[in-house]
């Protein structure tokens, strides 16, 4: 989703075992210096900040929490833990970490595994929780509008990204079809793919 930070002076690379190593850039001169492997336990590929250089946030491979990595501090927080919202089988992980272009609003998705997950998950750092469940087409949490969703199909999350305004998901159900989530309501606009209009795959939203 980002990987490099706001002014290019930092990056990261993850490596086939999902270990994660960052690099100190150089723009002037062109030059990268690896730094200090942060002793994170993160699932997938996580997110600079957009607005902090400093700062990178990533979910917790032992539940569906977000993180924040503040890189010159080697310093890690719980942004929150998405069991305080739910109630979620332990078999539930956390994927796909998108934050918005502020830091107030983050996004993951919630279930066993790729392709049967089940849950988007929002949590906003002034607003609190809130979750769309595609199987049931529940959408609640502590705010916003809460009801079933518009677009009334049952379907499992393949992948899905929040945009930089923190105010539409983009979800990739298995099998490609896909659905826009107005986070503030239960608007769920479906993406029907067709040969001209190629729905599926991945997207990060700018």
């Amino acid at each position: 989703q980002n990987s490099w930070n706001r002014n290019s002076t930092l990056f990261y690379v993850l490596n086939s075992g999902g270990r994660i190593f960052l690099y100190k850039f150089d723009p002037a001169n062109f030059h990268a210096t690896q730094l200090k492997v942060p002793n994170v336990k993160w699932r997938g590929e996580p997110q600079f900040s957009y607005s902090n250089e400093d700062v990178l946030y990533g979910v917790t491979t032992k539940s569906p929490s977000f993180e924040k990595y503040e890189v010159s501090k080697d310093k890690l927080s719980t942004v929150n833990d998405a069991t305080s919202c739910l109630k979620l089988d332990s078999s539930a992980i956390g994927v796909n970490i998108t934050v918005s272009a502020d830091d107030q609003r983050f996004m993951e998705v919630i279930g066993p595994k790729q392709d049967a997950n089940n849950v988007v998950y929002i949590y906003d750092a002034q607003k609190g929780c809130r979750w769309y469940n595609t199987q049931t087409g529940e959408i609640s949490g502590k705010w916003g509008q809460n009801g079933k969703a518009s677009f009334s199909d049952s379907y499992l999350i393949h992948n899905a990204r929040m945009s930089k305004s923190g105010k539409y998901v983009y979800v990739t159900g298995r099998g490609g079809a896909s659905a826009i989530w107005d986070v503030d309501t239960t608007s769920v606009i479906p993406c029907r793919a067709n040969p001209q209009d190629q729905c599926g795959g991945h997207r990060a939203i700018g």
